[in-house]
């Protein structure tokens, strides 16, 4: 912890000492001013600028220590990214993976992307069947079969069909879920990258 705080202390403003939640017992403000190292005098002049409850942060609740100004303000929600995108700046557009989505919502961002100009290459698992509408809007796309969870060590995951019995029902849809991706490859992934 002393050799990351000195290697961080190396930056102007990077780790802001002074900000601490307020607690109004004095036993706690003692403990925690001879917590800090001797060495270390805080500029009071110059702690503000290293804030980062000053940024309008989207998620965080609790302070960090660290200067966080130059973050990249992302907007919240599908409606949100349009006007974004308009107003303010090209963000949105220059972040490959976004969260909390469904399936519309990511069909919609590929959308906006799209009318923006970008290519969209798209990358899913070919078990989830919802993944066919999204295969099909973008410009490319790979479907990557899953490997599923290994439950009993003596029951095998998946058991292959012989040519005379044909597909497996899981073999049959995840062919079926990846029909809209042209190109068919079958690599093992998990056995490239043990490589």
């Amino acid at each position: 912890l002393s050799s990351s705080r000195a290697m961080s202390m190396s930056a102007p403003s990077a780790i802001n000492l002074e900000h601490r939640m307020s607690d109004a017992n004095p036993l706690n403000e003692q403990m925690n001013e001879d917590c800090l190292p001797p060495q270390l005098e805080v500029n009071h002049f110059d702690a503000w600028q290293s804030l980062s409850c000053l940024t309008d942060s989207t998620e965080q609740s609790a302070p960090v220590n660290f200067d966080m100004s130059n973050r990249a303000k992302l907007p919240r929600g599908i409606d949100k990214i349009r006007p974004h995108l308009e107003l303010v700046d090209n963000v949105p557009l220059l972040v490959s993976l976004f969260t909390d989505c469904t399936v519309s919502t990511t069909r919609e961002m590929i959308h906006i992307m799209q009318e923006y100009g970008e290519i969209v290459c798209v990358m899913g698992s070919s078990a989830n069947a919802d993944n066919v509408g999204i295969f099909l809007q973008a410009n490319a796309s790979f479907a990557v079969q899953p490997l599923f969870p290994q439950v009993c060590q003596k029951v095998s995951v998946y058991t292959e069909t012989t040519q005379e019995q044909g597909p497996s029902p899981v073999s049959l849809s995840n062919q079926l879920n990846s029909l809209p991706c042209t190109l068919q490859d079958p690599r093992s992934i998990f056995l490239l990258i043990m490589e």
